[in-house]
């Protein structure tokens, strides 16, 4: 499967010196207890890692396995910032986004460009009540109109992204700058994922999180807030969700997002087709 394969792996993960003041990055970076400016560095290894093991990617898997594989992906993480540094003329104060890529083959691409700043307690909440400091305003998110099959490829992150991209262009997003987001439902009605994020909703006195076997991934925000106790894993049935209810969405590189769930995709679609005119 390995070297007849049309895809790679690949993690996002942010780039950010504020991260240094960070005790609760330390305990996820490269050497626990080690400040790192590298976004939840171990979990995004873990993740890559899993998928390279499902896959049968015996390359992948003895590069980034065990503690050498760690100290491998930060010590080519901090050389390609450095290039791009030195490359580009930036503050070294400037976040990034970092892509990194692995082919069946072992071969690792890493792209890198500068992203807007993000306060520590988005990335590292000590609550999900909205109405903490976290409640900027909200974005929108939305219900794919069409169903999901689970797949490998939605349980493990890959460049294979087709049924996202299909799902951002069903709900009218037609940007990755856009302020919103498309949740994917499987064929039993069963909350996935967001197209680009982990999704939250409050259930029964829970922030929930859809369970894996809905057919989504194990984001790396996502396990560190069921790690803490934020929130728990759970069926969330497409039919439950109420117009105008908050939610979280999270990725590794933005952390922390407040939305709204809003159920009426027709208004969102008018909106976009406005603002593309």
């Amino acid at each position: 499967m390995a070297l007849e394969a049309d895809f790679s792996l690949f993690s996002s993960l942010r780039y950010d010196p504020n991260l240094l003041q960070s005790t609760a990055n330390a305990s996820v970076s490269y050497i626990s207890g080690t400040p790192s400016p590298f976004y939840m560095l171990r979990y995004h290894r873990d993740r890559m890692l899993s998928a390279a093991e499902y896959f049968r990617w015996d390359m992948v898997v003895s590069r980034l396995k065990d503690d050498a594989g760690l100290k491998y992906l930060n010590q080519e993480l901090e050389t390609e910032v450095k290039n791009w540094f030195a490359s580009n003329g930036e503050q070294e104060s400037q976040s990034l986004k970092i892509r990194t890529l692995f082919t069946p083959t072992s071969v690792l691409t890493i792209e890198l460009s500068p992203v807007p700043p993000v306060p520590l307690e988005n990335l590292f909440p000590t609550t999900l009540n909205p109405s903490s400091t976290l409640s900027t305003p909200p974005r929108a998110i939305y219900l794919d109109s069409c169903p999901t099959p689970p797949s490998p490829f939605t349980s493990y992150k890959t460049t294979s992204r087709d049924m996202y991209a299909t799902a951002r262009s069903r709900a009218g997003i037609h940007s990755f700058q856009e302020h919103s987001e498309v949740v994917l439902v499987n064929p039993a009605g069963e909350l996935m994922e967001g197209s680009l994020t982990s999704v939250y909703f409050f259930r029964d006195g829970k922030w929930v999180t859809p369970s894996v076997a809905s057919g989504g991934q194990i984001g790396t925000t996502r396990r560190w807030l069921i790690d803490k106790g934020f929130c728990i894993e759970g069926i969330i049935e497409a039919k439950s969700l109420q117009d105008g209810e908050s939610c979280w969405i999270s990725n590794g590189l933005r952390g922390l997002i407040l939305c709204q769930y809003i159920s009426n995709l027709k208004d969102h679609n008018k909106t976009s087709s406005r603002e593309d005119n």
